[in-house]
């Protein structure tokens, strides 16, 4: 079965929170298969905003960052318009935000 999904201003819209205290951050769903837990959604992230992210094992993630930037643990450092995939079970390690802040668009595709 195919699921579309057309929509014509990403921007609109609210943002749902997730996590609390310092792992808080906001997340506006483009398009989610329940089934599989692949998704694509913006993704906010507070500025200074500090964590860890991992993808699951069955998983491939892939972010394309819109605004602001990240730092990850080993020093690698992502802005506007970077691109990054991490295949099934990437360890991301710890990642902090930059001093704006930043939005990304992610993408998690998992076999269904």
């Amino acid at each position: 079965m195919t699921n579309i999904a057309v929509i014509n201003d990403v921007w609109e819209g609210d943002w749902e929170t997730l996590g609390t205290g310092q792992d808080t951050k906001y997340i506006k769903w483009l398009w989610r298969d329940g089934e599989s837990d692949s998704y694509a959604a913006l993704i906010k992230f507070p500025e200074g905003w500090k964590g860890h992210l991992t993808t699951p094992a069955r998983c491939a993630r892939t972010w394309y960052v819109l605004e602001g930037g990240w730092e990850m643990q080993d020093g690698t450092q992502y802005e506007k318009g970077a691109f990054y995939h991490g295949p099934p079970g990437t360890d991301h390690g710890a990642v902090v935000t930059s001093p704006q802040g930043c939005i990304v668009i992610s993408m998690m595709n998992a076999p269904a």
